[in-house]
């Protein structure tokens, strides 16, 4: 029996205003492929995690703070889901089930760290995966913009306090921060945030809403080491960052890094676009779907021409650059427009448009099998296009659309283990609409803009859900909302969701605005550097940016693209190297570590290119001598 394992490592540092880069803890975006005996492994396999010496006799790390001298931790281990051999888990994330230890700075002071991984399959108990791998990103600190970025989120914090920050939550003390004295926190505390003059040695220095410091006591947030309370650099002679080190920014010039003596000694570019391989790739397509099943993206549907639709599909691996064409035994009915949404095992689609026209049908594919099976049609929605549907966890919700009838502003749930329909009986829902924007929000689903009967709309509304039932529609704030627009993208951040773009009448649109649901506000995105207006583009969420990719307006389409992360407010333009393909409607999924674009038109034809970008932007390093 052989266990394997090949993995891969992206450095992340969560920085907290005002601190010096190279001393926050991070975490370490672990993504890995394991097999057992030659075969990807597929299910929930057991893991645990250590940061060791090269040597491998010295622990700097482990998940949960049980390892040492590099032995295999002893406390709970890590449950992941692997498709296909691929996993993928946050290193230092304290919010994953028994990660209880997140990655402190002082790990990467070391000259090398490697980790180290131990897995149970299920079946062999835990075993060491060989050879370590060594993280090569362990030299210098990453810095997103700038040396100094912006605040961290907080988190919870509850126990002891411990490592970087020393003394008892009970005690309501804290005796250093980060290695500097109670006397120097308060001191810069006071400094750096305007503190009144009460801040003493031995107290609590704790912030408020408004980002201003008092003594305190705690008041249940955290952030990183500590040192986030104040604001304070761990510099203790003057807040200066340190010689020696190397910084990284994203600022060619980086005016900040400048002022403090450091220089710039060499730059790593974006990397380009890919071009994906084209053997037994789908055809060129248009109003097709596309999702990503955690290992593939599946692309089904669409037209070939104008009234040509299509019921064919396939499956790209990345990892492999290969196709495999989707089986169309029992598929369901040739058609562009519909929707598409995944369950975690099955993709389901559903309604749009056929040679026979409007379509109430659909059907779920299981790539594992490669079988389709039918939707029921008791029940379902009335045929239609335009519409929306999300995934809400346990079911598919489909709302709006156009007919033969008209406008549309009713849906349903299908249930895909019952094989059955729900209709969707709350009152008030907002306005009948097509070419709306939807996301399923955690636990509400949110549908803004797209065309009503009088043209483009600047509305929406919030369906709430109470124990898994739908309870209420509430509006969206027509208060600093965008301007009415249909042809928009739309993500879900995980707080908020961000609009941007679109066209109105014929005018393009080149702005948008992030929505918080449980303040039901808008805030503005501002311009900045942001892409040139267009409709007809796709929008990704990463994780940290917003991507805006391809597009057209009156001039003809783009390739160009760009990011914006709304924790700084700043946008970036994407990578051209590579050619990207000018496109508009194509269909995109983010895999995790890159964005991957299929389809569409260019140049008023259908194109089957699939492209690939991993959104990096160019390095800028720096170094003090």
């Amino acid at each position: 029996m052989n266990i394997a394992c090949m993995q891969r490592l992206v450095l992340v540092l969560v920085l907290a205003g005002g601190i010096e880069a190279g001393q926050v803890p991070g975490i370490l975006s672990h993504q890995g492929r394991l097999t057992v005996d030659g075969l990807s492994f597929t299910g929930i396999a057991h893991f645990k995690f250590a940061l060791v010496s090269e040597a491998g006799d010295l622990t700097w790390w482990s998940h949960d703070g049980t390892s040492s001298g590099g032995s295999e931790p002893n406390g709970q281990p890590i449950a992941l889901p692997v498709n296909r051999g691929v996993f993928s888990v946050n290193l230092g994330d304290t919010t994953v089930a028994h990660m209880s230890q997140p990655i402190p700075a002082s790990v990467f002071q070391h000259e090398s760290v490697w980790l180290r991984v131990w897995v149970d399959d299920g079946v062999n108990g835990f075993l060491r995966l060989t050879p370590d791998r060594r993280i090569t990103a362990a030299g210098y600190a990453l810095v997103a913009g700038s040396a100094l970025g912006p605040a961290a989120t907080a988190v919870s914090f509850s126990g002891e306090l411990a490592g970087d920050v020393t003394g008892t939550q009970t005690a309501t003390v804290v005796n250093s921060v980060g290695g500097v004295s109670a006397a120097q926190v308060a001191s810069g505390a006071t400094a750096a945030n305007s503190a009144t003059a009460a801040n003493l040695p031995g107290a609590i220095v704790k912030r408020d809403a408004s980002g201003d410091v008092a003594v305190g006591t705690i008041s249940g947030k955290f952030v990183g080491d500590g040192s986030g309370l104040t604001n304070l650099p761990l510099d203790p002679g003057g807040g200066q960052l340190p010689s020696g080190a190397i910084l990284v920014s994203a600022q060619a010039e980086d005016p900040q890094l400048l002022s403090q003596g450091y220089r710039a000694m060499m730059t790593v570019p974006a990397p380009p676009w890919i071009d994906g391989s084209t053997l037994d790739a789908p055809s060129a397509r248009a109003g097709h779907s596309a999702l990503w099943d955690g290992a593939s993206m599946l692309i089904w549907g669409g037209s070939a021409a104008t009234t040509v639709y299509l019921n064919s599909g396939g499956t790209y691996r990345p990892d492999t650059d290969t196709w495999t064409a989707l089986s169309t035994i029992d598929a369901p009915s040739p058609r562009s427009g519909h929707t598409a949404v995944w369950t975690g095992s099955e993709m389901i689609v559903w309604g749009g448009v056929g040679s026979d026209g409007d379509l109430q049908t659909g059907g779920k594919f299981r790539p594992s099998t490669q079988t389709w099976t039918p939707l029921a049609t008791s029940g379902a929605p009335a045929a239609r296009k335009g519409h929306q549907a999300v995934w809400t966890g346990d079911r598919m919700l489909v709302w709006g659309g156009l007919n033969s009838s008209g406008l549309c502003a009713d849906g349903a749930f299908y249930d895909p283990v019952a094989n059955q329909w729900t209709t969707l009986a709350v009152a008030n829902p907002p306005e009948a609409r097509t070419e709306a924007t939807a996301v399923w929000a955690g636990d509400r689903f949110i549908v803004w803009g797209g065309t009503g009967s009088a043209g483009e709309l600047n509305s929406g509304g919030q369906l709430l859900f109470s124990s898994g039932q739908p309870t209420l529609w509430q509006a969206t704030s027509l208060t600093g909302t965008p301007s009415a627009r249909r042809g928009h993208a739309a993500v879900w951040t995980g707080d908020r969701m961000l609009v941007w773009g679109g066209q109105r009448g014929e005018t393009m649109l080149g702005d948008g605005a992030g929505f918080d649901p449980q303040a039901n506000a808008w805030t503005s995105i501002a311009p900045g550097s942001a892409p040139a207006a267009r409709s007809g583009h796709v929008g990704v969420w990463t994780g940290l940016e917003l991507l805006i990719v391809a597009g057209a307006d009156a001039g003809g389409d783009f390739a160009a693209g760009a990011a914006y992360d709304p924790a700084s407010g700043q946008w970036r333009s994407l990578s051209r190297a590579g050619n990207p393909l000018a496109r508009r409607q194509p269909a995109a999924v983010w895999t995790g570590s890159e964005v991957m674009v299929f389809g569409g038109m260019s140049a008023g034809q259908r194109v089957g290119a699939l492209q690939r970008l991993v959104p990096q932007p160019v390095w800028h390093f720096y170094r003090k001598l």
